[in-house]
């Protein structure tokens, strides 16, 4: 498994719905299928975590593979 930095993104409004527009965006610029991911891990902040509305969250809705594991770092 590899993980690479792809790109500093700009977002208008910090919500998760928001946030993962974004990331949808950025995926299909770079021509990946964003039911390609298998996993997620952000820091510890409900935007990104949050069960209800976060970016997990909604990203876990459009794909049940990509399961999430907070960052063990960011306690």
């Amino acid at each position: 498994m590899y993980e690479h930095f792809i790109d500093f993104s700009e977002v208008r409004e910090s919500t998760g719905k928001s946030l993962l527009h974004v990331l949808r965006e950025k995926l299909e610029k770079l021509r990946l299928n964003l039911h390609d991911i298998s996993g997620q891990s952000y820091d510890k902040g409900a935007i990104m975590n949050g069960n209800m509305s976060g970016v997990q969250a909604c990203l876990l809705e459009m794909n049940p593979k990509a399961l999430f594991s907070p960052c063990i770092y960011h306690r």
